[in-house]
This record gives structure tokens, C-alpha cells and sequence, in this order.
């Protein structure tokens, strides 16, 4: 008897595999970013909600970590819009995630831009990496020399900014490419308020400080980096969130303003530059 019990046992177990290492963890991803995006639901309930919400997102983490002289508002940052974002995806609420990303990281680079121009030394504090950026914008602004803006740094450099892109959203669901945002954003916003403190008219340096090319690659990695992080919740719950269709236009929008990015650079690196040193004190 004990026998054919084995043999009943045994025949489930061969119908019925023990799922992999991968099929486990790959439930365990879904149960997380499910009950992460369940808890950010309210925040996308309607437009106005989302847009109040995003303009928390962005200021609020940099304000607090401003009375702390810590830099860590870009994680938290990241930790609490990730989720949204998901939130977004899940529904294929392309435009809403769009608005969500695109106030959130307005409202940190404004809150960021203002800190540094009133409080240099806590802008130092709050971007660790900002003040050696901006000494060799600086440099750039006045001197009309720097290697990176050179073709033969510039392109290898953003080939590798893609590929980590489309590698760490797909993996991170969009979280850690989120990150990487707002410590490349902050690196301008530092440049940005460092130089509106020694120009004539902090308009014209604002305008042009946050170059047209920057601005560009930023809407442009905001699309990818949402088609990303989406593609990958997809995977992971193992459903179709999004039509491949309307995916080959996001992606396709996304690497248009990429294209655009390496034109406008190309067209108005040295205008810019004059712009900015003529407006210098």
C-alpha cells in the first residue's frame, strides 16, 4: 500500500513540477510591484490629484533633505515615484505617466535650481557631484573648451546611457533608471544655479543654462524609460499592459528627441555658449 502511495506521489510531482528559481522570484516581483502599485492608486485617480501629488514628489524629498544636508532625496525620490509609474503602466495610462514624470522631476529640478542659487552651501550638500560639473561648465562657458561635448566622447558616452537605460528599466521596472534621472538632472540643476548667481540676468541664464539639447534628451529618456519600465512590469505579471503597435510609436517618439538632442547640440552648442558668457558679470 505504501508503495502505490509513493508511486501516486511521485506521478503528481511529474505532472506537476516544482516551479524554477526564476518562475518563483519572477511571483514574488509581481506580488511586490502589485501591492506597491495598489498602494499609489489614489494618486492617480484623477489629473489634478496626480499633478498636486507630482509636485509633492518632486519638491517635498528635496526640501526635507535640505534641512538634513543629506543627499538622499534622489533615492527617495525614485522610491516613491517608481510606484506611481507603475501604477500608470499597469492601466497603459501613457499620457498620465507622462504627466506624473514630467511635473515630478520639474518640480525637484525648480526646487534644486532655487536652493543652490540661495544656499550654495547647501546645493553642495545636497549634490555631492555638482560643484566639479559645474566648474567645468565654467571652464566651457569661457574658454569654449570641453572634451565630453567632443563627437568622439559624446557618442560612445550616450550608446552607453542608452544601453544601460533600456537594461537597468527593464530590470528595475524604471526604478533605478529613475534614480540615475534625478542625480543627472541635479548635476544641471547645480550648474544652473551656480551660474545664475554670477550672471547679469538669471533669466538668461536659466533659459539657456538648462541647455535645449538637455532638455531634450530629458523628454527623451522619460518616454523610454516609462515603455521600459512598463515592458518590463508586462513581463513580470505575465500580461499584456500596452499594444505592440502604440509601444513602436512610444519607443519611436523616444529616440526621435534622442535624435533631436544630438542636432540641437550639434547646431547650437557654440550660440549657447556665447549667450551664457556675454551674460557673465
Amino acid at each position: 500500500m505504501q508503495d502505490v502511495v509513493s508511486t501516486a506521489r511521485e506521478s503528481r510531482t511529474a505532472d506537476f513540477p516544482a516551479p524554477s528559481r526564476w518562475s518563483r522570484l519572477r511571483r514574488r516581483l509581481a506580488k511586490t510591484t502589485e501591492q506597491a502599485a495598489r498602494a499609489a492608486d489614489p494618486v492617480c485617480r484623477t489629473w489634478t490629484v496626480a499633478l498636486i501629488a507630482s509636485v509633492m514628489m518632486g519638491a517635498l524629498p528635496v526640501l526635507i533633505c535640505a534641512a538634513m544636508l543629506t543627499p538622499l532625496h534622489q533615492v527617495i525620490s525614485a522610491l516613491v515615484l517608481a510606484p506611481v509609474v507603475w501604477t500608470c503602466a499597469r492601466r497603459d495610462d501613457w499620457a498620465l505617466g507622462m504627466l506624473v514624470l514630467a511635473t515630478t522631476f520639474t518640480a525637484h529640478s525648480l526646487t534644486m535650481i532655487a536652493i543652490t542659487v540661495v544656499a550654495p552651501d547647501v546645493g553642495f550638500e545636497l549634490v555631492p557631484d555638482g560643484e566639479a560639473y559645474w566648474l567645468k561648465q565654467r571652464a566651457w562657458i569661457t574658454s569654449g573648451e570641453d572634451p565630453e561635448y567632443k563627437w568622439q566622447a559624446w557618442g560612445p558616452a550616450h550608446a552607453q546611457l542608452l544601453a544601460g537605460t533600456t537594461l537597468y528599466s527593464l530590470t528595475s521596472l524604471g526604478a533605478i533608471t529613475i534614480h540615475q534621472g534625478f542625480y543627472e538632472v541635479d548635476l544641471m540643476n547645480y550648474y544652473n544655479g551656480r551660474l545664475i548667481g554670477i550672471s547679469r540676468n538669471p533669466v538668461v541664464a536659466l533659459w539657456f543654462g538648462w541647455h535645449l539639447w538637455s532638455l531634450l534628451r530629458g523628454v527623451g529618456y522619460v518616454v523610454l524609460t516609462y515603455e521600459l519600465a512598463s515592458l518590463g512590469l508586462q513581463i513580470t505579471m505575465g500580461c499584456q499592459l500596452a499594444s505592440w503597435r502604440d509601444r513602436a510609436i512610444r519607443w519611436g517618439v523616444g529616440i526621435g528627441f534622442l535624435l533631436l538632442d544630438a542636432t540641437a547640440k550639434w547646431y547650437l552648442l557654440e550660440i549657447v555658449r556665447r549667450q551664457l558668457n556675454a551674460n557673465l558679470m
